[in-house]
This record gives structure tokens, C-alpha cells and sequence, in this order.
């Protein structure tokens, strides 16, 4: 089977690059947003591999913040490697200090796991919280539903009460 260019593989592809540059740039997923990337729950799908398309804005978006070239992410869907910004085009106060670690190095190695476990981590809890939200307003919808069901009822029982209420008994 050929492999196309939103294929999952291909984003397997980017959400490795893009946690590896996270990583080398010493960010946070919050700290990706807060320097003009997408959204924390956004990266940590793109990071996860977890969809096969992104709104070209939010991989903008996320291209500038990890100071790559524009279309640093179709080059790596295609197989090939992002372009690093030169310092002086990188963002203004997006240079951030590395930790002056080998990448190869065992500490920084050990430092990209456990990142990437508590990235995983973070991503799972967040997960969990949108799921028992949608269960909590399904829930809730169907509650308002028999409600609303029940005032119909009344409201239809009470409307033919009030006709007999009308009549007077007479002694």
C-alpha cells in the first residue's frame, strides 16, 4: 500500500519532530501556546499522532513558535526534515536558552522520556477529563429531556382539568 501524505505514518513522522524540537528548544507544551503556538489540547494531539489533518493556521502557528521555516511540516509529511530559523528571523523573544546538552548525551536522553511520559501523561488526564464531561452533559441532556417530557404531560393533563374545573355544582 503507498504511503500518502496524510497518512497516519506521516504524522507519526511530524509528531516526532515536533516533540524533538519541543524538547531541544527546552518547552513545555504550554509554553509552545504561550509563545504563539496552537492550543496545549491541539499540540498534544499533533504530539500523539492522533488525527490525519490540521487547519493550515494551527500548523502556521505551530511552525513559528518551534522557530521553523514555513512548511517545515509538509517537508517532514513527506519524508524530508524541517528548516531551523536563523536567529535573527526566529520570533522576537522566542529564543530560549538550551540546556547545552548533547542530544546524544545520556542525560538528555533521559530528560526527552520523561518529558514525552509526561507529556503522554498530561495528554491521557486531559482525555479523561473531555470524556466524563461528555458523559456528564449526555447525561444531563437526557435529563432535561424527560423533564421536559414530564411538563408536557402535566401541562397537557392540567388543560383538560381546567375545563371541569369551570363548572359550578349547583345544590
Amino acid at each position: 500500500m503507498e504511503e500518502t501524505y496524510d497518512s497516519p505514518r506521516a504524522w507519526e513522522r511530524v509528531a516526532v519532530e515536533v516533540k524533538r524540537r519541543r524538547v531541544q528548544l527546552g518547552l513545555t507544551q504550554p509554553q509552545v501556546h504561550a509563545a504563539g503556538g496552537p492550543s496545549v489540547s491541539m499540540l498534544s494531539k499533533i504530539e500523539g499522532a492522533k488525527r490525519t489533518s490540521y487547519e493550515d493556521m494551527a500548523i502556521a502557528r505551530l511552525e513559528k513558535a518551534l522557530q521553523w521555516a514555513p512548511g517545515s511540516i509538509e517537508a517532514i509529511r513527506r519524508g524530508g526534515a524541517p528548516t531551523p530559523l536563523k536567529a535573527e528571523e526566529a520570533p522576537a523573544g522566542a529564543q530560549k536558552s538550551l540546556l547545552g546538552l548533547d542530544e546524544q548525551s545520556p542525560v538528555f536522553r533521559a530528560l526527552e522520556r520523561y518529558l514525552a511520559a509526561r507529556d503522554a501523561e498530561v495528554a491521557r488526564r486531559i482525555e479523561e477529563r473531555e470524556s466524563a464531561l461528555a458523559r456528564r452533559i449526555e447525561e444531563q441532556s437526557r435529563q432535561i429531556a424527560e423533564l421536559t417530557a414530564e411538563v408536557r404531560r402535566l401541562t397537557t393533563s392540567s388543560d383538560g382539568d381546567d375545563t371541569n374545573s369551570g363548572r359550578r355544582e349547583t345544590a
